[in-house]
């Protein structure tokens, strides 16, 4: 077992759905070690990709709780063995044999897609050097589908995320588009993500025990066969080593045949000359490596070419060494035989910090003693030649004799370590040391001192026995832990029985009542509530047993808390409760387990939020249900942001929650935030359409036209973000068309000015914006439904006025026609120009071909007087009270009689005109006279374009007029301060409350302000332990 191992669900698995479900993926970032607490040996620790993480048995009580899917990410392959389906050279993770042909071998991935023939027999190949293990047919057996971090998986920042603000911030998702190998390092242990809007990245998933990412949504990762997967942890086969029969006899060291596993204990007892000898060819010599001769390592993984990897405590290096060059390190037991080594200079040398050297050990050199106690540092103490002395482990060898010694029961260990500690504490002499039944071997002064001892002792040794049997040397309180975390309530039980004061025992931070709360442990938490443990004991983070128990997802174990006195609303540091807890991990058996409980289903966080609020942002629908039909339940609570419930519904687009909440308190319809907005201004600007759909069928509680702080409509938030189906919801259920804001903008004007900044100006790149943008639907939609073109806003522009795109105009203007039609008259009426009088003073000028109106971009059919000027069509010369061109006062207008258009081409006369010229809009020539013409014959003007009949031209901004051109540019300018604005205070912003200034940082960069720094200990942004809080002062 290595840290990066992918798993999934094993046959022991009795844990429900805390992987996510059949199939879902994890990563092993823990393995267990003896002695651990919180993960002893033969169990891990797992990460899965959903988000949970907590450690399985992978032996442990001789149960295998999950299955090996891939141990490609700890950088396992098979060298030159090249998969004879896909051709890929050197086969990554497990290698699977074909039993019934011969040297035909797959991948895991081609093996898992059926490639081959399913009738014949596989061997699985875990690693090189391993041997096959028969897994017979795939034909018939059962798939299970793969789930999690794969290519199309939703991710977001996970536990051992590290990478700052790379994914654009806390609660970005990215997509998973390819799962890789990290070079040659590791392999499918790394996930390219893609991040909105195009920034894409690699991120750790098993790449050397770390996770960066946690699934929101879960890609396949294919089908596997389940049973044809190996139990993680189980070893039925070892990591054979390939044969070193010449080193071996060279040395004398070890037997060429012997098999190492990972995490066995090994040491080198060979001289330097013939370690550096043996070494060539196997990782080599350096000098450091003569520091760990003759001291014990654990062997962390066997290479490639089948030699051994070496970990020693206190080194930062690891070592590679020749197999023949190791041995094994026996586990030892009290009265083993063993044998003490014969080379006296490496014997000294082990000895310093273990015993030390006298030379009055010459005379055990070689010879057989007796194991008399083994000391939590590994050492021992062993009699041997009529002495006794304390020896490193590493210079025993057990002898052969020892392995088939009956093992002691309890009793005898603990009155034979008894003893032992006696013997080295009674006297300054070795030899007074000596065991009771080797008193024949002894000198008869020897003798009479150890009779005189036991006689001393003989009394005290009945009470004294069990405590010292316990407690000899181990740390008691490490053991209360350890076997609580285990489970073993009879040894609990006679280990309270010797210290009953230690029931609330504290290692690592954590009580034995907490580990067996988060381990589901109930027959333990019950001896601990009836032994007097506190139940509401907490930890540095302020969390008590129960809040463990919820985090396990533990409601068994949580309701006997509850019955035994526990408070179900105490809160942590971070003001949660144990609900609060459950709810956010979405752990619906708990939940309920509280509920019926009675616990506070109001209680708030440091953030103010409810747990309503929690399951509303996670979406979890039972859970909302559960909270929201609870009794007692306040759903009006706002959080520190000013959002109550249904506002946060809105907020989330959580449309089954929103529901809910209105049948029960259709009162919050017209509940509003401080800055005035409902749940229907906040799902309609967000572009919940589902949640705006579930408000507005309850309009009748509620004004649909209820205006925010600065008079907004839902309408007019909606249309600002062009959310098309949301403002047509709105209007066919009776939106105001024409509701202005604070500064007298219409739906129309927002969504003209928000195209008009887009399609260009003088200030802007011309910019053609496609007819399936949202805003030509919008502006549509607005104009069916009754919008007035001739409104004005407090700036008095009207929409017609602000539109720069012709193709929008033509939108509008239908529309208007009438109106402005009407307008037109009552100008002729006012200043005194009848028809007749307009049409006898337009006699004999004819409309010059090409001229357009100013405003709406049609062709210009009107003259104005006195001056004379055709700058505008009859629809909008009424609105003008002065000319373009001359900026003289317009007194009255007439329509311009129309030149007769041509008919042939005025060169060669033969073909009707069909070319364009562009700027001056004059058709006078057929498309094969127009070819070599470089200026208009009509107008003498030079040639930009030619545009043949049919070809349409691209729409070209209208030129608006010099004040409102200043007002657009205006505008943009506001918009672009305000958004830099908001830039400079998001900077400078706390990024937990959203409300005040940022003064507090802290030593990896980030900060928030004070408030919420109080009860931090950890960065809300990189997750790294806040060791050093630093105010700002601005």
């Amino acid at each position: 077992m290595e840290t990066g191992s992918r798993v999934v669900r094993g046959p022991d698995w009795k844990w429900t759905n805390q992987d996510g479900g059949e199939g879902h993926v994890g990563t092993v970032v823990v393995v267990g070690k003896t002695g651990s607490v919180s993960s002893p040996d033969k169990t891990v620790v797992v990460q899965w990709d959903g988000g949970t993480r907590t450690n399985y048995r992978c032996g442990y009580q001789g149960a295998f709780d999950l299955c090996l899917f891939d141990n490609g990410p700890v950088g396992i392959i098979h060298n030159n063995v090249s998969c004879n389906e896909c051709k890929k050279q050197s086969i990554e993770g497990m290698r699977w044999e074909c039993a019934d042909c011969v040297n035909y071998n797959l991948c895991t991935s081609c093996y898992m897609g059926d490639k081959h023939s399913l009738e014949h027999g596989f061997n699985r190949i875990e690693a090189r050097g391993k041997p096959g293990v028969y897994v017979g047919r795939r034909l018939g057996k059962c798939k299970v589908e793969a789930k999690g971090i794969f290519c199309g998986a939703q991710v977001t920042r996970g536990p051992d995320w590290d990478w700052g603000n790379q994914d654009g911030g806390e609660g970005s998702v990215g997509q998973v588009v390819e799962v890789r190998g990290w070079e040659t390092e590791s392999f499918q242990s790394v996930a390219c993500v893609m991040w909105k809007p195009t920034s894409t990245n690699v991120y750790r998933v098993g790449h050397k025990g770390k996770v960066d990412l946690i699934c929101l949504r879960e890609g396949s990762g294919g089908f596997y066969y389940k049973n044809h997967l190996p139990k993680l942890g189980q070893k039925p086969e070892s990591l054979i080593i390939p044969s070193t029969s010449s080193a071996a006899s060279a040395t004398g060291a070890v037997d060429h045949s012997m098999n190492f596993e990972v995490g066995e204990r090994v040491r080198v007892l060979l001289d330097v000359t013939t370690l550096k000898d043996i070494q060539e060819g196997h990782g080599g010599w350096n000098d450091k490596m003569e520091e760990v001769i003759g001291l014990v390592g654990t062997v962390h993984r066997i290479t490639e070419r089948g030699d051994v990897r070496v970990q020693y405590p206190g080194f930062a290096n690891r070592w590679t060494f020749h197999p023949a060059s190791l041995t094994k390190v026996e586990e030892f037991h009290i009265n083993d035989k063993v044998r003490i080594m014969k080379d006296q200079p490496l014997l000294k040398k082990l000895q310093v910090g273990h015993g030390e050297w006298t030379d009055s050990m010459a005379v055990a050199l070689g010879k057989v003693g007796k194991v008399l106690k083994i000391y939590s540092d590994g050492d021992i103490r062993v009699s041997v030649a009529d002495h006794v002395w304390t020896f490193n482990s590493a210079v025993l060898v057990k002898e052969a004799s020892a392995a088939t010694s009956e093992p002691q029961s309890t009793s005898q260990r603990g009155q034979v370590e008894f003893q032992g500690i006696l013997q080295s504490s009674s006297s300054s002499t070795s030899s007074s040391a000596s065991q009771q039944h080797d008193h024949d071997n002894l000198t008869a002064e020897e003798r009479r001192q150890s009779q005189q001892l036991q006689t001393e002792i003989d009394q005290s040794l009945r009470s004294l026995l069990d405590h010292l049997r316990i407690n000899s040397s181990t740390d008691i309180g490490s053991m209360i832990i350890s076997e609580a975390g285990q489970g073993n309530v009879e040894r609990l039980k006679e280990l309270f029985h010797a210290h009953p004061d230690k029931v609330d025992v504290v290692r690592s931070d954590k009580t034995a009542l907490q580990i067996a709360s988060h381990q589901g442990l109930t027959a333990v938490v019950e001896l601990l509530i009836q032994l007097g443990a506190d139940v509401n004991l907490q930890d540095p983070e302020g969390d008590t047993a129960l809040h463990y128990a919820a985090f396990g997802n533990q409601p068994t174990t949580a309701a006997a808390l509850l019955k035994g006195g526990a408070d179900g609303n105490r809160l942590n540091k971070n003001k949660c409760s144990p609900l609060h807890v459950a709810v956010n991990k979405g752990f619906t058996d708990v939940v309920k387990t509280f509920l019926s409980c009675s616990c506070n289903v109001n209680a708030q966080d440091s953030y103010g939020d409810t747990v309503l609020h929690d399951a509303i942002a996670k979406d979890f629908a039972d859970i909302v249900e559960l909270l929201i039909n609870f009794r007692g339940i306040d759903l009006s609570i706002k959080n520190k942001r000013g959002f109550n419930c249904l506002h946060h519904a809105s907020l989330k687009g959580n449309a089954r929650a929103a529901s809910l909440i209105i049948q029960k308190s259709p009162d919050l319809m017209g509940a509003v935030k401080d800055d005035g907005f409902s749940a229907l201004h906040l799902a309609s600007l967000n572009g919940h359409y589902d949640v705006v759909k579930c408000l507005v069928q309850a309009r009748s509680l509620f004004d649909i036209n209820l205006r925010n702080g600065r008079q907004q409509t839902p309408l007019l938030l909606a249309v600002d973000k062009r959310h098309v189906k949301i403002a047509k919801l709105l209007l066919e259920n009776g939106a105001n068309v024409n509701a202005q804001d604070d500064v007298g903008d219409s739906p129309l004007h927002v969504v003209v000015m928000y195209h008009s900044l887009k399609f260009g100006g003088n200030n802007a790149p011309k910019k053609e914006l496609p007819l399936s943008d949202p805003t030509f639907g919008i502006t549509k939609l607005l104009v069916e439904h009754g919008a007035d073109m001739t409104l004005e806003n407090k700036h008095r522009k009207t929409p017609v006025q602000l539109c720069r795109d012709p193709r929008l105009r033509e939108i509008l203007l239908p529309e208007g026609a009438a109106q402005e039609d009407a307008t037109r008259k009552k100008s002729q009426s006012s200043n005194g120009a009848s028809p007749c009088a307009s049409s006898s003073s337009s006699s004999g000028v004819s409309m010059e071909t090409g001229i357009k109106c100013r405003v709406c971009d049609l062709p210009a059919n009107a003259i104005f007087s006195p001056c004379g000027h055709v700058v505008a069509c009859m629809d909008c010369a009424p609105m003008l009270k002065k000319c373009f061109r001359c900026k003289a006062a317009v007194e009255s207008f007439a329509k311009v009689q129309q030149e007769a258009e041509s008919v042939e081409c005025v060169v060669c006369s033969d073909e009707p005109p069909s070319v364009k010229f562009e700027p001056c809009g004059h058709m006078i020539v057929c498309e094969g006279c127009a070819t070599r013409m470089k200026k208009c014959l009509k107008c003498k003007g030079v040639i930009e374009r030619k545009i043949s009949s049919g070809q349409n031209a691209p729409a070209q901004p209208v030129e608006l007029s010099e004040n409102d051109e200043k007002y657009l540019e205006t505008l943009q300018s506001l918009l672009s301060l305000q958004a830099h604005v908001r830039e400079i205070e998001d900077a400078n912003m706390c990024a937990i409350c959203l409300e005040k200034p940022r003064n507090m940082a802290f030593l990896c960069g980030h900060g928030t302000c004070v408030e919420c720094a109080t009860s931090l200990e950890v960065c809300p942004m990189c997750r790294k332990p806040i060791t050093k809080k630093i105010t700002l002062f601005n």
